[in-house]
């Protein structure tokens, strides 16, 4: 799983029950709360310059921000393509080449 600073693709918010047993809570006594994932599903027309540019702005971000933000992200899991039309308004740089 890879952190999610941003949710460029489509994506559903997933609760994952961590595992946890009577050792694993907090210091109050109190279980520990669910872990939020989300799921995302890259886009198919979406070309391979453009993703490189989205995952180097990722990674830029990462590095910019706080520890303290860094882990409030929540959990990204990248699930199956979407395989859909690129919506017209889209420059053509961004678009992936059909044979």
């Amino acid at each position: 799983m890879q952190l999610c600073c941003m949710s460029p693709e489509h994506s559903e918010e997933n609760e994952a029950e961590e595992s946890s047993s009577s050792s694993e809570s907090d210091s109050e006594g109190q279980p520990r709360p669910k872990t939020k994932v989300i799921r995302v599903r890259p886009l198919s027309w979406r070309s391979d310059r453009l993703v490189n540019l989205l995952n180097s702005l990722d990674r830029k971000h990462m590095r910019k921000i706080s520890e303290r933000a860094r882990s409030m992200m929540k959990k990204r899991q990248v699930g199956d393509v979407l395989e859909q039309r690129a919506p017209d308004s889209v420059p053509a740089w961004m678009v992936k080449k059909t044979d």
